[in-house]
Parts: structure tokens; sequence; C-alpha cells
């Protein structure tokens, strides 16, 4: 055989080798794909425990007041008896705030002026089903001034981890279409003091309440809300 028909025939032997690889390579890869789109991947037990331990966001500003919420008396019953005080001894105020991630709990503030020496409020997380309580944050004040002894605290919102709270006059008495998230602060002077009325809005942080409490903007939504609810309320007769 011719020396150049040799070399044509080896030439010739490795495309064919060299395409087969090329149709096996082709077909490896297609059979991966196709195999991907027929079995998805599974999470693994880390990939759902991860998910799982993620916290959920937090947030409510449907507050209810007292009146409104069908379980204040078993509440207000339940953590004074549980302290051995009488029944109404601290009494739940204002208003009242669902975790939307817990039905069942809520948070409220109270107030307890029985003490001819002292004034008490404090803020809890109550659960209903199970009547548990845990106290949130204490405030105990001596009774030598008439601007200390008038203030509690509204609780209007609840904020990711942290509690919305307003500080309010305890005998101020607003009208019907009041909306204390979009009231401005409000003081007035007694006994050469400076007294609150109706005071900002603040967050108490759930993790440390006893840090600073600080300044919250609501967010525009809400407050658009609001100020709607408050227009109509203002136009009926």
């Amino acid at each position: 055989m011719p020396k150049g028909n040799n070399k044509l025939t080896k030439k010739v032997g490795w495309q064919h080798i060299v395409g087969g690889i090329l149709v096996i390579a082709i077909l490896v890869i297609a059979f991966s794909i196709t195999k991907k789109a027929d079995s998805p991947t599974l999470p693994t037990a880390h990939d759902v425990l991860e998910r799982l331990e993620r916290p959920m966001v937090a947030t409510n500003y449907d507050y209810v007041t007292v009146e409104e919420w069908e379980d204040a008396a078993t509440a207000q019953e339940t953590i004074n008896k549980s302290q051995g005080k009488d029944e109404d001894q601290e009494t739940v105020m204002f208003s009242v705030v669902q975790d939307p991630n817990n039905k069942g709990t809520y948070y409220f503030a109270t107030i307890d002026d029985s003490n001819i020496d002292e004034v008490f409020v404090g803020v809890y997380k109550y659960t209903v089903d199970s009547r548990n309580w845990e106290r949130l944050y204490k405030k105990t004040t001596a009774v030598d001034s008439l601007v200390d002894l008038r203030h509690g605290y509204r609780v209007l919102g609840l904020d990711s981890d942290r509690l919305v709270l307003q500080e309010t006059a305890l005998d101020f008495e607003p009208d019907e279409c009041f909306e204390p998230l979009i009231a401005e602060p409000e003081t007035e002077m007694v006994k050469g003091e400076e007294n609150v009325i109706t005071g900002s809005i603040v967050t108490m942080d759930l993790d440390g309440p006893y840090g600073k409490w600080a300044e919250i903007k609501i967010p525009d939504e809400v407050r658009s809300k609001l100020e709607k609810r408050q227009a109509d309320c203002k136009a009926t007769p």
C-alpha cells in the first residue's frame, strides 16, 4: 500500500475515534440534564432546619381597645390573682395588640395605683389558652408628684421584635375620632412641670425592654389608613 494512503487511513481512523468520544459526551450530558429535570433535588435536613429556625417578621398595627377585647377581664384577673392581688388591683389599660404569628398571644399595659405611696405600671405578654403571662417591663414611681401619677402606656402595635407604645395621661379623654398612632405629641404645665398628655410613638425592644425606647415613624400605609378613618369619622354627623 502506498505511504500516502496509509497516512489517510490513520487520519480517518482518529477522526472516527474523536467523533465517537464527542457523541458519547453529548449523550452523557443530555442524560444528566434529563435526570435532573425528572428528579428535582430534595432539600437536605440542614436546609429544612434553617428555614424552620428563620424568624418570621411580626408586624401588627391593628390594636383593639380594652373594651373590645373579650379576654380582658380574664387576663386581668389571672395576672392579679397569681400575684396575690385583688382581681382588679392591677388594671389592663387602654389598648391591646395581638401577635400575628401567635394568634392567642397578646400584649398590653397595666397600672396599679392602689398603694398610697407609689404607682406601678407594667407591660405584659399574655397567652389566652394557657393563661400564661410574662411581665416584660415594670416601673414603680413614688407618689410625691401629681405629674408622675397620671401617666400610663397605650400598647398600639408590634413591629418585628419591638412593641409600639405611647405614653399618655390617665385622665386624658379624647373624642371618638382620636387616632393615637397619628396624634401629635401634646403637653401641659402642671405645678411648674411639663406633663405629657399624649406622647410620641416609641418602641420597646422585646429582647431588651429596659433599654432606650426609641421614637418610630409608623409605615406610610398605616398612617394613610388611619388618616382616612379619622377623616371619615369627623365627616359623620
